[in-house]
């Protein structure tokens, strides 16, 4: 018949042993990739806020033209919020005073500490 496999005293523990390198190797792997998942979330929600903010920095100098073409006073600067974002538009007068049209418009946008500008030439 069959006879009992005898262990010898110095293999006692291998399976133990074993048995913890898998789970720290597998447990390094889960780690490894929740660290890049994290990562590559933060840069996701960081290009989102960056599209706000150069959305904002458009209408603000949407705002200064429509200010421009339609009000009969001619500002130098406006700024306001839209969906949540804020933007400042200032402009630059280069020319006659007479024209009562700047020939930039600079305008700068904001969400949550992300700014973008933008430079409107007329």
């Amino acid at each position: 018949m069959f006879s009992p496999i005898q262990k010898k005293k110095s293999e006692e523990g291998v399976s133990l042993l074993l048995a913890f390198l898998v789970f720290t190797t597998m447990l390094s792997i889960a780690v490894g990739i929740s660290v890049i998942t994290l990562r590559e979330f933060q840069i996701s929600a960081g290009a989102s806020y960056s599209y706000r903010a150069i959305y904002a920095a458009d209408a603000g100098g949407e705002q200064m033209l429509y200010i421009f073409y339609n009000v009969t006073s001619s500002p130098t600067s406006t700024s306001g919020t839209v969906d949540g974002a804020t933007y400042s538009a200032t402009s630059t007068d280069t020319s006659l005073p007479t024209d009562n049209i700047a020939d930039f418009i600079r305008s700068t946008g904001s969400y949550r500490g992300v700014k973008r500008k933008v430079e409107i030439g007329l």
